[in-house]
């Protein structure tokens, strides 16, 4: 080795030993003053918050510990730093790749191509290493001398430590694999943000095609999204903050344990999907050839791969903005997405061959993928459209499933911890209700299923709409949004929903354990029924709750679908001073829930149902589609109002023929109301009340009984 040789390999070694770099710093100070200017103000605010709001001082410390859990826990925003420097950190150790005449240096050092690399991605990942434990060690320090620190959190800060160093490893591998694959910055930009995102748009691109095209899809369908890592940070923080509430938690070891598990899946998907960028960038980083530094795509099956993918996409896209433009779906519609789709695809197409081909003259260059791109969309527009795999029409045989459930709208959920509700939701559902009457179920979805493909368009308007679950024996849940038709066999809708494994399920009374000692101590229980209510003590919960289970023994979808309520039993309780979490749960009563009108009554919180008589003073009815008919329209659903009618009547002989065809608003579940309740009138009816200070002019919402509006009420709001 002659001396200069030497010297340049010698300078070329010490160049690649790890240092401290400029980009180092200016990353570690804009980290540090992010990460513990956060802490120090969202601190200082919980504790300026609480004296404000006179909380008790562990609410503030409770606060202040979810402050910190926020900035360095796994709700941090700090993420997006992270996703950031892996990409500045890869372009900085690789983008030598780019230069012909750094390339021809590299390669004349008596260096192996697999040490150069490693050297290299082992500086860019040290690199990040170093000013991200130092960042979240300092602010830990600083949180322990504010004293906001306690096991929960340090346990949360070292999960979420973790986590940053897999979405740095992923973000910062397809990084990588984007420049093994360029011969450019500009393209290397280009491929990175194509590699790490191309796979979760497909998926939710299909995802969004099944709501377009499929009327049983259901919102609530466990879509799983592999080799997505955007869609993982993405759903790593929702899900964070889903289970801490979006404004404050508990910060205890229980809260971290969940969020671990609800996220677990996200950051294993996070990691393979690392894996996988890494292997792909190391077999193009060992094919590449060293004169394609310069070139846009240097491999040219993943030249055609880019396009067909990109065209397909956006043709996709263009597509879904269509429909969302036009949100009614009919066979006009259909068209005009299937053009969409097309020209989508084909000018995108063109584009890309340009930007492959560094000259925009040459648009017209690979036809073959250009058709390929073109008949790839009407393909998947033809599957979507004739639904040619039966998703509309599937529902499992009786000896597939093993259990099921419904989610549907009329649950009486409760809320707690500041506001977050929980009931009526499916990942709450999917832990309570097991449904093992798979014959009575199968058959209901069947009469569901047919009833909402037939009327596609407006089958809100034929029957009660329902998410319905299927827990298959091979592990599987299958979600399927139906429509019960109004005609239903009654019998076989009492099976399904007055079963106690439905009602011990839907109704939150039956596992209350939300319900502590000291929500019933400062609580107060309440009983409405739609013109006055009464209020009495939340110790008296307990005897509540028995009289009410045994009634429950009465609930079926007989009584529900054909009784009104006598009014609503409402237990709340806002805590010491609005410190602990707010509760609030709802039950309705039934007249024939002879328990609980006795517990009422004993209580003094009884109310008699609502009789007006001659203390009405006007009847207001207003005619929001004058003109029209509804109950004698199937469809309805392109009817618009130009607007409204409103009579206001003041003779008692008017009373006496409407008043007798009113329902309370609110007094009946959705079983009811949708089937028997005329929602194209509004009624609102105003009279004399006494109080302890006099009498006094209320006001009430009413809704006329299908079938039995007066005809001169008819008459005159046509007008």
């Amino acid at each position: 080795m002659t001396l200069k040789s030497s010297s340049l390999h010698n300078k070329f070694n010490a160049k690649h030993r790890f240092h401290i770099t400029p980009a180092m710093i200016v990353s570690f100070i804009t980290l540090l003053l992010f990460y513990i200017s956060g802490v120090i103000l969202l601190v200082n605010r919980a504790e300026n918050y609480g004296h404000l709001y006179h909380q008790t001082p562990d609410i503030i410390k409770m606060e202040q510990l979810n402050a910190v859990s926020k900035m360095i826990g796994f709700r941090q925003l700090g993420i997006g730093f992270v996703v950031i420097l892996a990409i500045v950190f890869a372009m900085l150790e690789f983008n030598y790749l780019f230069s012909q005449k750094k390339l021809d240096f590299f390669l004349s050092q008596p260096t192996s191509n697999r040490k150069r690399f490693w050297t290299r991605y082992c500086q860019g990942f040290l690199s990040f290493l170093v000013i991200y434990f130092l960042t979240i060690a300092l602010t830990l320090l600083t949180a322990a001398i504010m004293r906001t620190l306690n096991g929960a959190v340090m346990t949360e800060a070292l999960m979420a430590f973790a986590y940053a160093i897999v979405v740095f490893f992923t973000f910062y591998n397809g990084t990588i694999l984007g420049i093994m694959v360029s011969g450019n910055l500009f393209s290397a930009v280009i491929m990175s943000v194509f590699c790490l995102s191309v796979i979760s748009c497909v998926e939710l691109l299909i995802t969004g095609y099944k709501s377009i095209f499929f009327v049983t899809y259901s919102s609530y369908t466990n879509e799983m999204y592999l080799l997505s890592p955007v869609y993982d940070a993405v759903m790593t923080y929702a899900s964070s903050n889903n289970v801490f509430g979006y404004y404050t938690a508990s910060m205890n070891m229980s809260d971290v344990k969940t969020i671990i598990n609800v996220c677990l899946p996200f950051i294993i998907d996070s990691a393979i999907s690392a894996a996988v960028y890494l292997i792909l960038a190391l077999i193009a980083y060992k094919r590449r050839k060293t004169e394609w530094a310069g070139k846009t795509i240097c491999f040219g099956p993943v030249q055609k791969l880019v396009k067909i993918s990109a065209s397909v996409i956006c043709g996709m896209v263009l597509g879904a903005l269509v429909y969302n433009i036009y949100p009614m779906y009919d066979d006009s519609k259909s068209l005009l997405i299937l053009v969409a789709m097309i020209m989508g695809a084909f000018f995108t197409s063109l584009i890309v061959e340009s930007f492959l081909q560094i000259d925009i003259k040459a648009f017209y260059k690979g036809v073959l993928q250009t058709v390929v791109s073109v008949v790839a969309v009407v393909i998947i527009f033809v599957i979507y459209n004739s639904d040619v795999f039966g998703y509309d029409s599937y529902v499992p045989n009786s000896d597939e499933i093993k259990s099921g459930l419904i989610v549907n709208t009329s649950s009486y959920g409760y809320w707690d911890n500041y506001n977050e509700y929980n009931a009526d939701r499916a990942d709450v559902l999917e832990k309570k209700m097991y449904l093992t009457d798979t014959d009575a179920l199968c058959k209901l979805a069947e009469v569901a299923c047919d009833n909402i493909n037939s009327h596609k368009n407006y089958y809100y308007s034929t029957g009660w709409t329902i998410d319905m679950g299927f827990r298959l024996k091979d592990g599987r849940i299958v979600y399927r949004q139906l429509s019960i038709p109004y005609d239903v066999d009654t019998e076989l809708m009492d099976r399904v929903f007055g079963c106690d494994e439905y009602k011990t399920a839907y109704f939150d009374i039956y596992d209350d354990s939300y319900m502590t000692d000291e929500a019933k101590s400062t609580g107060f229980l309440e009983f409405d029924n739609y013109n006055d209510y009464l209020t009495g003590s939340g110790l008296l919960y307990d005897d509540f709750k028995d009289a009410y289970i045994k009634d429950l023994e009465l609930y079926d979808f007989s009584l529900a679908s054909s009784e009104e309520y006598i009014g609503i039993v409402q237990f709340s309780s806002y805590g010491d001073n609005y410190s602990s979490p707010y509760i609030s749960v709802s039950y309705p009563v039934y007249e024939c829930f002879q328990n609980t009108t006795r517990f009422l009554k004993d209580n003094n919180l009884y109310l008699d149902k609502i009789e007006l008589g001659d203390n009405i003073t006007s009847i207001t009815v207003t005619n929001y589609y004058p003109g029209y008919n509804l109950e004698e329209m199937e469809d309805t659903s392109d009817l618009m109002s130009e607007s409204s009618v409103e009579k206001i009547y003041t003779d008692s002989e008017d009373f006496k023929e409407i008043f007798p065809h009113l329902v309370l608003a609110g007094q009946t579940s959705d079983w009811y109301a949708s089937n028997k309740l005329n929602d194209q009138y509004g009624v609102i009816v105003t009279y004399i009340a006494p109080t302890d200070v006099g009498d006094s002019r209320v006001s009430t919402y009413f809704v006329f009984k299908k079938g039995e509006v007066p005809d001169f009420v008819v008459a005159d709001t046509n007008n």
